[in-house]
């Protein structure tokens, strides 16, 4: 198994180890998993966040102690680095990134990244950083089958003494996003069988997992297009009105729109904004699309992204 290969033996084989999903599917219990081992096996790990990386690393030119902080990463055995996509548009930060991977590649350290896509397609990382990046193992995580949410559900419900054994078939076949959304129906539905006094049935599952879904799903989709532009979900919501964050709003707003059939009022709440505000946003987005191939193009990207492959109800 990858991560107790590298785990076990840092820097020896898959250096280093490329690992990119779509949001939910584990990557980040994933690195934790790979440093607990590691810790466990008596080495040194160090997890850092991409955004954590940038800060800090923003930190340390301000107060011109940039050595110190690359020398903070010089002794460890593994390199665990979260989301790096989020240093795209950040080329002093990524500069430094380059650096620091360069110094524990070649002292063979082991390296394991995670991103939202593959090294090729990010854009616009330069193809010296790509190469590093691809130099070791890519590996793409897909969503869980049947089966393994089936196991999912069946784990997490035992450790929550949760009664739905008899109906946990419906919710693994029900949600197929990702683990966390699993996850998450599967707490909404014990909660909702405590707080009801009631044995959860297939028909009160269904009823209750539709509305449960779609709520998943918006939150889904403002991440991944807050992800896609580098911001925070919280950005989305938020009174900042620079360039990039009104794009990136206005491109929520003609998603959920499009693809949910979210009503302007629906639309207000999600974002804080009144229903005039979102009509403009949404119009402002459907007429370029018709003229701006770039930003139809990124609209189709981060379609993707959110899963509308097969299997996903949702069309747009």
């Amino acid at each position: 198994m990858l991560p107790v290969e590298v785990a076990e033996n840092p820097g020896s084989s898959y250096n280093p180890l490329f690992i990119h999903s779509s949001t939910g599917q584990g990557k980040t219990h994933l690195l934790h998993a790979i440093g607990h081992l590691t810790t466990n096996n008596g080495l040194q790990a160090a997890y850092i966040t991409a955004e954590q990386f940038a800060n800090e690393f923003v930190l340390a030119v301000r107060e011109k102690q940039v050595d110190k902080f690359r020398s903070k990463f010089r002794s460890i055995h593994i390199f665990l680095f979260d989301d790096v996509h989020f240093l795209i548009d950040k080329k002093q930060t990524l500069q430094c990134f380059f650096h620091t991977f360069n110094e524990l590649y070649n002292n063979n350290r082991q390296i394991v990244i995670t991103a939202d896509c593959a090294p090729k397609d990010m854009q616009p990382l330069s193809s010296k950083l790509k190469s590093r990046l691809e130099g070791g193992l890519v590996v793409d995580i897909q969503p869980p089958d049947f089966e393994t949410r089936l196991n999912i559900l069946r784990a997490k419900a035992e450790k929550m003494s949760s009664d739905l054994e008899g109906v946990l078939h419906i919710v693994a076949e029900k949600v197929r996003e990702n683990v966390r959304q699993l996850e998450g129906a599967l707490v909404y539905l014990t909660a909702q069988a405590k707080l009801s006094g009631t044995k959860i049935t297939p028909e009160t599952i269904n009823k209750l997992l539709t509305g449960t879904t779609r709520k998943q799903d918006i939150k889904l989709l403002l991440r991944t297009v807050a992800d896609y532009f580098n911001l925070s979900a919280e950005d989305l919501i938020s009174k900042r009105k620079d360039r990039k964050t009104t794009l990136a709003r206005h491109v929520a707003i003609y998603l959920m729109r499009e693809g949910y059939n979210c009503s302007l009022t629906e639309i207000g709440k999600e974002l804080g904004n009144n229903k005039t505000t979102v009509l403009r946003g949404y119009e402002k987005i459907a007429k370029e699309m018709n003229v701006n191939h770039e930003l139809h193009g990124k609209i189709l990207e981060i379609k993707e992204k959110i899963g509308l492959q097969k299997g996903c109800k949702t069309t747009f």
